[in-house]
């Protein structure tokens, strides 16, 4: 038998030691993710810890309170065995005790960060791919069949799964339960600035789909500028939404060519609508109440009327429609490569009479037909390419070639309408880069597209022009107001 001996002063400092280190321990193990596995309840603070520690020093110096000041002595005996020596040990050594007090004390688990997002662990934001479907989407993210396919069934009375396009964003929504653990509960759409729909799931089974659409406020703006390049150019610059600047291009290409007219110094000027949300977003652009389009000096100015049939379009204050038969520019955002006459022609290498007007822009953008009308020839023809005719009122014909494609849909003998998209730029045929070459055919003879003297449209008389007359003096008073205060709200109608 070997014997060790303490001083009482050295034994306390020991457990004074111990106690601490222990408390350090406990507070390090709070901290950990690892989970408890005591039934006990959790204590509460790193305090609470301390203090459990305290008292069991309390109750050991207790214990050994009623032996003198002499030296303690401890004694054991060499054991015969490992297991009676790890039964000495339980019983007479101090430490032993503390660690049976670590292995008691229950701790909280730190809960970790949920692996589906950074943000938030109960929703995830997934974009529909080409070719992926709603149900493969939902079912990919953790939905079973049965409930994807009830999911989106309640979706469908308000919205179909058939209109969602590729690149359309999805919101998922999760829960927990202690049979399912973490589960797909619902989805959101947002299928425009303003309208949302959500599917989540119910309390007593199923799924119930809400349709939701932000309130908005409209207000009148405007907005003015100097042309120094193009029209779009001195729009943005002024702060004009694209939207309404190609609204704005759109009313005048009936009457103002883009690439002919319009020089450096024209001025511009609009009235128009905007929405905003709660929190001061705009999201949506309204109408194009009146603007004044200054070309080499002469003023344009249009107003939008309703007319007593319920048809909607800009006059002059004459009361003549600006919408002619034609339109002079059937393509957005064009310039004109090539002009009508003689030139050398840029395949065949010699001079030849160019019996149109070639647009330069890129593949794929849409071409429009310039008028209503029957379309006579749809497909490939000759050096044309692909290649779309149709005729018009008035003796009138209009030809579309290069295209890279016609539209869906579009076919000989069918009625368009005008700005109607028959077809997309393309480089098809004899050509040398994409492009439209656009024809203006007047009685069987091509003619300029852009000198053509073409049919006007809708003259206003009587009460039609009395009720676009209190229109202009509105809007002006309107217009007066805006330039002078800022932006107005939209009176209710």
């Amino acid at each position: 038998t070997s014997y060790h001996s303490f001083s009482r002063h050295h034994r306390k400092k020991a457990f004074t030691g111990l106690a601490s280190a222990f408390a350090i321990v406990a507070i390090a193990f709070s901290l950990s993710p690892t989970e408890s596995q005591s039934s006990q309840p959790p204590l509460e603070t790193v305090a609470d810890t301390v203090a459990v520690v305290a008292a069991e020093q309390v109750k050991i110096e207790q214990t050994n309170s009623t032996s003198s000041e002499e030296p303690l002595v401890f004694a054991y005996a060499e054991p015969t065995t490992e297991a009676s020596q790890k039964q000495t040990e339980k019983q007479d050594n101090p430490e032993s005790a503390l660690e049976t007090i670590l292995k008691n004390i229950p701790f909280t688990q730190a809960t970790a960060p949920d692996p589906i997002t950074n943000k938030d662990p109960d929703k995830k934001t997934v974009t529909l791919n080409s070719g992926d479907t709603l149900m493969g989407l939902l079912t990919d993210n953790g939905a079973s069949r049965s409930d994807a396919y009830a999911a989106i069934e309640a979706m469908r009375p308000l919205y179909s799964p058939r209109d969602i396009r590729a690149g359309q964003e999805i919101t998922l929504y999760y829960k927990r339960s202690a049979e399912k653990g973490r589960y797909l509960s619902g989805y959101a759409i947002e299928t425009s600035p303003i309208i949302s729909y959500t599917v989540m799931e119910k309390h007593d089974g199923g799924y119930l789909a809400q349709k939701k659409e932000k309130p908005l406020t409209a207000y009148l703006e405007s907005a003015n500028g100097t042309i120094e390049s193009s029209l779009s150019e001195a729009g943005e610059k002024a702060g004009v939404p694209l939207s309404v600047m190609n609204d704005l291009i759109h009313v005048y290409s009936w009457d103002v060519d883009f690439q002919r007219d319009i020089r450096k110094g024209d001025k511009f000027e609009v009235l128009y609508e905007r929405s905003y949300d709660d929190e001061g977003n705009a999201l949506l652009t309204g109408n194009v109440l009146y603007a004044n389009l200054t070309v080499r000096g002469k003023d344009v100015k249009i107003y939008r009327q309703e007319l007593k049939d319920g048809t909607v379009d800009y006059f002059k204050e004459d009361g003549i429609s600006v919408k002619r038969q034609l339109m002079r520019t059937p393509i957005d955002g064009a310039r004109i490569s090539s002009g009508f006459g003689v030139r050398k022609h840029p395949v065949l290498g010699y001079s030849k009479k160019h019996e149109g007007l070639d647009f330069a822009a890129p593949r794929g953008t849409p071409i429009y037909a310039a008028g209503n009308g029957v379309i006579e020839r749809a497909g490939p023809w000759s050096t044309y390419g692909n290649y779309v005719r149709i005729r018009h009122r008035s003796g009138l014909k209009t030809a579309y070639a290069h295209m890279r494609n016609v539209a869906k849909g579009i076919k000989t003998g069918m009625r368009v309408e005008q700005k109607q998209i028959i077809g997309y730029v393309g480089t098809t045929g004899r050509s040398t880069g994409p492009h439209l070459h656009y024809e203006v055919i007047k009685d069987g003879r091509k003619v300029n597209p852009a000198r053509v003297d073409l049919p006007t449209g809708i003259e206003l008389k009587g009460s039609e022009l009395a009720n676009l007359k209190r229109t202009i003096s509105q809007v002006k008073k309107q217009y007066a107001n805006v330039i002078e205060n800022g932006r107005t709200k939209v009176a209710s109608k």
